[in-house]
């Protein structure tokens, strides 16, 4: 078997058009307000798209074949890996992406039904159930041998999975491209 190297940009813009124009309902915007909307070929340029990967690439396209890397971050799917095994001692990815499933982040996250304060709270406006502090309740949990402890690694592995893709898919990130790829995603900000 014969292998090349191809550019990562070049064949991440290709891979983005044949999804776009060879399968329908995979490619959607995706709006806490609006739900999924499913992306026509033409009709959302210009973009830009989060490659998450070991880090991340943001990528401005202005057609499939016009894009540049405006900028990037070294939180990524790294990360999440590096996270994973200094605190649960676990770094298979499949594995933890099951526990993930298993667990509950508000276990051991604070949201902002946490720290609200009634109507006079300056996170009122905020929604309850949106995460403040990843990983905040940590402090307060006592360190626990029994069958619990495993639904607690369960709880800390989605709070590190929630922590990598809040990153880019925050309120602030109002307006989200998703390619379902069986259970991985490619998100971007419109």
């Amino acid at each position: 078997m014969k292998v090349e190297k191809v550019d990562e940009m070049n064949s991440l813009a290709i891979g983005l058009e044949f999804l776009v124009t060879s399968f329908q309902e995979v490619v959607f915007h995706y709006s806490r307000r609006g739900g999924k909307t499913f992306l026509k070929q033409k009709d959302d340029f210009p973009f830009i798209l989060a490659n998450i990967g070991s880090g991340v690439s943001l990528i401005q396209f202005t057609a499939f074949n016009e894009f540049q890397r405006i900028g990037g971050t070294c939180l990524g799917g790294g990360t999440f890996l590096g996270l994973s095994k200094c605190a649960l001692g676990i770094s298979d990815y499949n594995q933890l992406l099951q526990m993930s499933a298993k667990g509950d982040s508000n276990n051991v996250d604070i949201l902002f039904q946490d720290i609200q304060a009634g109507d006079n709270s300056p996170y009122y406006d905020f929604d309850k159930d949106s995460l403040a502090v990843s990983l905040g309740k940590i402090n307060n949990i006592q360190k626990d041998e029994s069958p619990k402890a495993e639904n607690q690694q369960n709880d800390i592995a989605r709070s590190f999975l929630h922590m990598i893709c809040l990153l880019y898919t925050s309120d602030a990130a109002d307006d989200l491209l998703c390619v379902d790829l069986g259970g991985r995603r490619i998100i971007k900000k419109k």
